[in-house]
C-alpha cells in the first residue's frame, strides 16, 4: 500500500435498513469488512447490492443503522473528510464529460486540494500512476467520452486509486472488461492492501480475488464468510438457482467454481 494512504479501518454495516423510491431494499444487514482485505458483495439482481454500497459512499442514507469506517460514523463527517476516507466506482457515474481521460482522473485529487484550481505536480503524477496501474496511460491526453465502456471502467477506476482512500467501494468493476482486463483490474485492487467491499456478479472471480464472500438475497444478508465455506451446494442453488461444485486447477492448484448449468429438481446433489 501507498504509504501516503492512511492506515486501512474496518467497515461496518452495523443494522443496515435501506430503501429506494419508497421500497424496501435492504433489511437489518450488519457485516463486517476486516481492515486491508477485500470482501465480496454477491447475489442475484435486485438482491441490494447497490443499495448496501450507496451508503458506504453516500450516495444513499440508511433508513435505519449505521456505516462506520473504524468507530467513526460515515454519515456524520464533513463531506471532504468522507472523499479522503472513502473511494466510490459507482455504476451510475454519467458518462459524458467533456474531459481528457488526465483531467477525468484528477477529479479523484479535488477533496485534497485547497481550492487553488491549479493541479498541482505530485496530483498529476498522483494521477499519471493511477492510469498505469490499470493500464490506461496510453489514453491520458484522450476525451473521455471518446473511450468504450470498458476503457471508461478502467479510468473511473483509476480515479478511484488516485484519490487515496483507505476505503475503496466498487460496483461491478469487472462490467464490459475483456477476460484479461478483469483479471488485470481485481489483481490491481488487490495489490492496493485498502479496506475493499465490491460487488461482483462472476462467482469463479470472487472466489479467485475476494478474502471473504458476503451473499444477499431479498435484501438481507443469507451468509458471509471465506469463499469455499460460503458458496455451498445449498447456497448456489437458492440464491443463484445454479449447480456447481469447487474443484483444483491442474497448473496452479487455485480453487475454482465451476458452473454446471441451471439447477433443476431432479439433479443429484454433487
Amino acid at each position: 500500500m501507498n504509504s501516503s494512504v492512511p492506515e486501512p479501518p474496518r467497515l461496518r454495516f452495523e443494522n443496515v435498513t435501506a430503501s429506494r423510491g419508497g421500497r424496501p431494499v435492504l433489511a437489518d444487514v450488519h457485516l463486517d469488512v476486516e481492515p486491508g482485505t477485500v470482501l465480496g458483495l454477491v447475489g442475484p439482481n435486485g438482491s441490494g447490492k447497490s443499495t448496501l454500497l450507496r451508503t458506504a459512499y453516500r450516495a444513499a442514507r440508511p433508513d435505519h443503522g449505521r456505516v462506520l469506517v473504524g468507530d467513526t460514523d460515515l454519515h456524520a463527517l464533513p463531506a471532504r473528510e468522507a472523499a479522503r476516507t472513502v473511494a466510490a466506482m459507482a455504476q451510475d457515474n454519467p458518462g459524458e464529460f467533456d474531459l481528457s481521460v488526465l483531467d477525468m482522473v484528477l477529479l479523484g485529487r479535488t477533496p485534497h486540494t485547497r481550492g487553488s484550481g491549479a493541479d498541482s505536480r505530485r496530483d498529476i503524477d498522483l494521477a499519471a500512476d493511477a492510469l498505469a496501474r490499470v493500464d490506461a496511460e496510453q489514453w491520458a491526453a484522450r476525451s473521455f467520452t471518446a473511450l468504450s465502456g470498458g476503457e471508461r471502467q478502467r479510468v473511473l477506476l483509476a480515479r478511484a486509486i488516485a484519490q487515496q482512500t483507505p476505503v475503496l467501494v466498487l460496483d461491478e468493476p469487472t462490467n464490459h472488461l475483456d477476460i484479461a482486463h478483469r483479471f488485470a483490474v481485481l489483481e490491481t485492487v488487490v495489490s492496493l492492501g485498502v479496506t475493499t467491499v465490491v460487488a461482483i456478479h462472476d462467482l469463479d472471480l470472487a472466489v479467485r480475488y475476494c478474502d471473504r464472500i458476503a451473499v444477499l438475497y431479498g435484501g438481507a444478508l443469507r451468509v458471509v464468510g471465506p469463499p469455499e465455506e460460503v458458496l455451498t451446494t445449498d447456497v448456489l442453488r437458492e440464491v443463484f438457482g445454479v449447480d456447481a461444485s469447487f474443484t483444483r486447477h491442474p497448473v496452479t492448484g487455485r480453487s475454482h467454481l465451476l458452473i454446471a448449468g441451471l439447477h433443476r429438481k431432479d439433479t443429484p446433489v454433487p
